[in-house]
């Protein structure tokens, strides 16, 4: 099925990965792609592999922690095909001045935690989790904040969201950084999936209510 014919799509991270095969996934149903990564081999990797089966792509290389270089990549798939219909970003911001810069914008400046965190920073602080769309959760065996994803995917189902909850056992945070271990393929291939069916319905309910996603 190819449900995303003429809409475009922006990879960032798309590189290498979870954001490679995210970006090879929305071809797949039919979007046109800008790979946007640090790493300009990479980008030009997934881009070919993306051309060479049919669909269409470009690479772009750019730095997430350059504001100019950000809005660059957007403006990219702007000239190229007019506008953009989704933004997936698989990239970080390592750089030794930013490391930790969002972690005290989380509730405002200078804040780092406490009861003032916005719930839109930190979902699992909503009170009211009803009403929101359908969620796919994903937690490892060995993982500090496994328990709190477990708690969240609960309360989403209570609430009465359609929710899919995967934990696999034997992971860890960040196991997926081996990406060619056997489940760490399983988990990329989930997440890629469970991202396409969410663009689909989104455009089909946008579609539904009389919006243009073209």
């Amino acid at each position: 099925m190819r449900e995303l014919t003429d809409h475009t799509s922006v990879v960032g991270g798309g590189g290498a990965g979870i954001g490679a095969a995210t970006a090879i996934r929305l071809a797949h149903e039919g979007a046109r792609i800008v790979v946007g990564d640090v790493n300009s081999a990479g980008t030009k990797k997934t881009a070919g592999t993306i051309n060479d089966a049919g669909g269409t792509a470009i690479g772009v290389e750019f730095d997430l922690a350059d504001d100019a270089s950000v809005n660059a990549l957007i403006d990219r798939a702007v000239s190229e095909w007019g506008t953009v219909h989704g933004l997936f970003n698989c990239g970080a911001d390592v750089s030794p001045q930013n490391t930790g810069r969002d972690t005290p914008n989380l509730g405002g400046a200078g804040i780092r935690g406490g009861v003032g965190v916005s719930a839109y920073a930190a979902p699992a602080r909503a009170g009211d989790l009803a009403g929101l769309p359908p969620a796919y959760v994903l937690v490892c065996e060995f993982d500090p904040v496994r328990d709190e994803g477990l708690q969240y995917a609960q309360r989403l189902i209570q609430a009465g969201v359609a929710t899919e909850l995967h934990l696999f056992p034997g992971t860890f945070h960040g196991s997926i950084g081996i990406p060619d271990a056997r489940v760490s393929r399983r988990i990329r291939a989930e997440q890629v999936d469970a991202l396409g069916r969410g663009l689909r319905a989104g455009i089909q309910q946008a579609e539904a209510a009389g919006h243009t996603t073209t």
